[in-house]
């Protein structure tokens, strides 16, 4: 009797010591969940995990923030639906089969740059790193997105600022070359046409005594043109007096009197355009316009 009870003591006291160490795990795991999803909700970038059939499991506030869905709202959800935009949503799906055929993922581990939809529509360039997880014998995605807008725009004011600068060099060394003002024009007013990007530019020489202006070259939508010949009023260069000191004009054309150049200028897609003043020692010679909507 006496070993009998000893052995259920001792049963007794392993259960307890193995009822306790399961305690100790479960609080562990559920310490380091709560630590997981707290680094997870505070974390800059937005944490999104789909399983292997696309649908979201799971969606931190900084995605709330970012794609302007509620987690409630998207839990269980496909991701293409929410996010994707459409032309993108074949490759997504194709992907997503891919891995559950193969066991691996083109864009695994990588950080890509793409696009990505908000809740009202608007598209966005985003930065994405996607990583497969094992959780509890299942795989799942675990998507890292940041905007990246502020970053595409100062990239993009970069090139331009490059292709500004090379684009006044390349004047300047016209100049230098002494070639004449229809050449430099020639060579110069397609880029500057998409550099800034509108239908129409045209470099004009003044004739101020006869109050008239005239193309020394345009670049329309279509073809370049140069050399003289067409003319029009000053009136359509706006103030004469404001271009001698250095202002820009703003013309409406839809102010102006209604006739032929009225109408090509609107047939042509050109209702507003800048008329930038071309001085040369201290004298107004002529002005560069350029226009659209």
């Amino acid at each position: 009797v006496g070993d009998v009870e000893a052995a259920l003591a001792e049963a007794g006291r392993e259960r307890a010591v193995a009822v306790a160490a399961r305690r100790e795990v479960e609080t562990a795991l559920r310490e380091s969940e709560e630590r997981t999803r707290l680094i997870v909700d505070h974390a800059l970038d937005a944490v999104i995990t789909i399983d292997v059939e696309g649908r979201i499991t799971s969606w931190n506030p900084q995605a709330e923030t970012l794609f302007g869905w509620a987690r409630a709202e998207v839990l269980g959800r496909r991701l293409a639906r929410i996010i994707v935009p459409p032309e993108h949503r074949a490759a997504h799906e194709a992907g997503l089969a891919r891995f559950r055929e193969t066991g691996q993922g083109n864009v695994l581990g990588l950080r890509i740059e793409l696009t990505a939809l908000r809740r009202d529509g608007t598209e966005f360039p985003i930065e994405l790193a996607i990583t497969a997880l094992r959780v509890r014998g299942a795989t799942v995605f675990g998507a890292f997105v940041r905007d990246i807008t502020e970053r595409k725009r100062a990239e993009q004011a970069l090139s331009t600022y490059a292709e500004r600068l090379k684009f006044l060099h390349d004047i300047d060394a016209a100049i230098i070359a002494a070639d004449e003002p229809v050449a430099v024009a020639e060579g110069v007013l397609r880029r500057l046409q998409g550099l800034i990007g509108v239908p129409r530019v045209i470099v004009n020489l003044f004739d101020l005594e006869a109050g008239q202006a005239e193309w020394l070259a345009a670049a329309g939508r279509r073809r370049l043109r140069v050399g003289p010949g067409v003319r029009f009023p000053m009136a359509f260069m706006g103030d004469v007096e404001g271009l001698r000191r250095g202002e820009v004009q703003v013309v409406d054309t839809r102010t102006l009197p209604r006739g032929a150049e009225v109408d090509a200028l609107h047939a042509s897609g050109v209702y507003m355009y800048r008329v930038i003043p071309l001085i040369a020692e201290g004298e107004l010679i002529g002005g560069l316009s350029f226009g659209g909507t």
